[in-house]
């Protein structure tokens, strides 16, 4: 999918490749522009080459924890909208998701429409996109989203 201005910026980090390619198709269907990390060192260096509106990012990943990742994030005072994927909710707990200001908690295996919703509330909460447009968007590909993918993997 090729980028435009209006478009809301996601780096989607996740190990597991059919999930990685299953949250890919669901985020460009909301009109996102999705770039791909499979690793905590690879999405810090997406991180310093190019700026994210929402970042979608897996909690075991093969070099550390996501949630290493998104503190240190906060500590340079950076304030990209998460959604936070785990098969583990038990180890995140609610002060952490407060602290950190996630802006949703996703159980895995990935629920696609979970994902669709925690997106539209990134999306209202506020990126650069038009949110009159972005509305449109998420109208457009709720039409078309639900019969296209599978709603669990990963």
């Amino acid at each position: 999918m090729e980028e435009s201005p209006d478009m809301a910026r996601v780096l989607l980090v996740e190990d597991e490749p059919l999930a990685r390619w299953v949250g890919r198709k669901s985020l460009e269907s909301l009109g996102c522009f999705v770039t791909e990390a499979d690793s905590v060192s690879r999405a810090e260096e997406q991180l310093k080459a190019a700026r994210f509106d929402v970042i979608v990012c897996d909690h075991r990943l093969p070099d550390g924890l996501g949630i290493d990742l998104i503190r240190r994030l906060r500590e340079q005072g950076r304030q990209e909208q998460i959604i936070y994927l785990t098969a583990e909710t038990e180890e995140i707990t609610a002060p952490q998701v407060k602290s950190l200001g996630l802006k949703a908690l996703l159980a895995k295996p990935l629920n696609v429409d979970e994902l669709r919703k925690a997106m539209a509330d990134c999306l209202e909460a506020g990126t650069d996109l038009d949110v009159a447009h972005a509305g449109g968007i998420l109208a457009e590909a709720e039409l078309r989203a639900g019969t296209l993918w599978p709603n669990q993997v990963g």
